[in-house]
């Protein structure tokens, strides 16, 4: 799809952080492809903060729910008034980036863009561009291989490549907020390692928790 034509971009992501850092790579290519379109990611409010630190996304739409849709509690008013407000705005494209399809596709396919792209299991045909759905592919390598897709330049797949880089920009006032925890409290602060993630395709490597503990001691 010609770069000219996109001028309005919503992605489907409504999701947590670890979910979103890892998707980070995906929505830099997307910007990348298309340097003048407004990106728009439909999420949860937590991830207000995270697009003010993102260049890449120009706003955030909170998720209205959606039925088969866990992380928001589905009311029919609420999402149908979202839904008609999405057709009347006439994005050009709409991507689904909220896992397998199975559900995320309908509500994408109702945001009325003139194109649509996400990954499918099975037969759907729901959005105008869909693919496979891998259930064993590293959930950063998924997101650009669906990117790739738009025409963007091929993506190295070795994780030293900074295509797959992620990003989480740090704030002067993030700076601030550390030293005062790290240097202005009475006590020691304590600082927890959360090891793991359910998914295997989004577990840190143990040794880089290794390497983050002795930095921190």
């Amino acid at each position: 799809m010609s770069s000219a034509v996109v001028r309005r971009i919503a992605v489907l992501r409504a999701l947590y952080l670890g979910d979103l850092l890892c998707a980070v790579p995906a929505l830099r290519a997307l910007r990348q492809r298309y340097p003048a379109a407004e990106i728009s990611l439909i999420g949860l409010p937590w991830a207000g903060e995270f697009v003010q630190r993102l260049p890449v996304i120009d706003r955030l739409l909170l998720f209205p729910g959606y039925p088969g849709i866990a992380e928001v509690e589905y009311c029919a008013e609420r999402t149908n008034a979202f839904l008609a407000e999405a057709c009347a705005y006439q994005y050009d494209l709409a991507i689904q980036m909220h896992g397998d399809g199975n559900i995320s596709n309908g509500f994408v396919a109702d945001l009325g863009a003139a194109r649509s792209l996400g990954y499918r299991r099975g037969d759907d045909q729901r959005l105008t561009v869909n693919l496979p759905y891998r259930t064993d592919e590293h959930e950063i390598l998924r997101w650009l291989r669906l990117i790739a897709t738009l025409g963007t330049p091929s993506m190295c797949a070795d994780a030293r490549s900074s295509s797959v880089a992620l990003e989480f920009p740090r704030l002067p006032c993030d700076d601030a907020r550390a030293a005062e925890v790290l240097f202005g409290a009475s006590v020691f602060p304590l600082v927890g390692l959360h090891v793991g993630a359910k998914a295997k395709s989004r577990r840190w490597p143990p040794e880089r928790f290794a390497a983050l503990a002795d930095r921190l001691i």
